[in-house]
């Protein structure tokens, strides 16, 4: 009969005790290493689609306000895109000469006239939109100066303050004109010093462009191959037709595509999710983005026609079944 006022474990039950505790901890073990590689890669995959679109979201933000009858695409490659971006618009306050005011951006008072994402600088464009009798169209100069206050808004009293630009060129600009304002950005892939490649942008400081800068990525090579490379931007027309770089005539250009290509650094072990370069995962992006003022082309109509038809047989067409 069992001593049951003995105290402690005999040996085969401790045995046994650890081995079932050992058990336990090995499937836990298990468990969480399998949750930790999970989210990792799990992390890694948000990580590379988040990049991809991060480059198309740049790209669209670019993109924007480029008028290509207009001028503003200067390259036009399948991994470099150089523009004039849209930085701000304004309405005249007077007549001027080789001069022009404009009421300066105040967005407490309500002021709806000027509005920038950039101060205008020396080097930047200004467009001049016209209308007469012959046509309306932009009618291009470059800014030379700005001075802030000191000249009154005639045209719109309700203007707080006001700037004066002065121009390059001597145009007559009246009260009331619209303008808009541009400056020089170049989009690129690059290899960084860490030896990732990146979508990097180029500003323009009025002289040259500044040292290029990373804006997304890290992203795959560039290569020849249009199915394996981490930056292209393809080109088509109003047709749909891809206008071919080095080729194309950018005032024809009517819509810009980016398609972006990133693989994950480390393993994206994940469960369901296989590629062809497992264990990392590779992803893309693709947007397309439709330029202002694009060029139309207007489908075609089919010449009409019309065949003789005896009155008989208009009569049986028209007949009730």
């Amino acid at each position: 009969m069992r001593d049951l006022n003995r105290a402690g474990f005999t040996l085969p039950e401790m045995l046994v005790s650890l081995a079932v505790m050992g058990i336990v901890v090995a499937l836990a073990s298990h468990a969480a290493v399998g949750q930790l590689r999970f989210f990792r890669g799990v992390g890694e995959v948000v990580a590379v689609r988040t990049q991809t679109g991060h480059a198309s979201a740049v790209a669209r933000r670019v993109v924007w306000g480029v008028s290509a009858g207009a001028g503003d695409i200067v390259v036009a490659e399948d991994s470099v895109l150089e523009i004039h971006a849209t930085i701000g618009s304004a309405v005249v306050c007077a007549d001027g000469t080789g001069a022009v005011t404009i009421p300066a951006p105040a967005a407490r008072t309500g002021n709806a006239l000027t509005a920038f994402t950039h101060v205008p600088r020396f080097g930047d464009r200004v467009h001049l939109f016209f209308a007469d009798s012959f046509g309306a169209g932009w009618l291009a100069g470059r800014v030379w100066s700005v001075v802030h206050g000191g000249a009154s808004c005639d045209a719109f009293a309700g203007a707080p303050d006001t700037w004066t630009l002065q121009l390059a060129e001597p145009l007559a600009i009246p009260a009331g004109a619209a303008l808009r304002f541009t400056r020089p950005l170049r989009l690129s892939a690059y290899r960084a010093s860490d030896t990732h490649w990146y979508l990097g942008i180029r500003d323009w400081n009025g002289e040259r462009f500044n040292t290029i800068q990373p804006v997304a990525g890290p992203l795959e090579p560039l290569s020849a191959d249009a199915a394996r490379t981490g930056l292209r931007f393809v080109y088509h027309d109003a047709w749909g037709g891809e206008l071919l770089p080095g080729t194309l005539s950018r005032d024809r250009i009517a819509t810009i595509t980016i398609v972006t290509r990133g693989k994950s650094l480390r393993a994206a072990r994940v469960a369901g999710m296989s590629t062809p370069f497992a264990p990392f995962h590779l992803d893309s992006a693709l947007a397309t983005f439709a330029l202002r003022d694009a060029p139309s082309n207007p489908a075609p109509r089919c010449p009409s026609f019309s065949i003789p038809m005896s009155r008989a047989a208009r009569w049986r067409l028209a007949e009730p079944m």
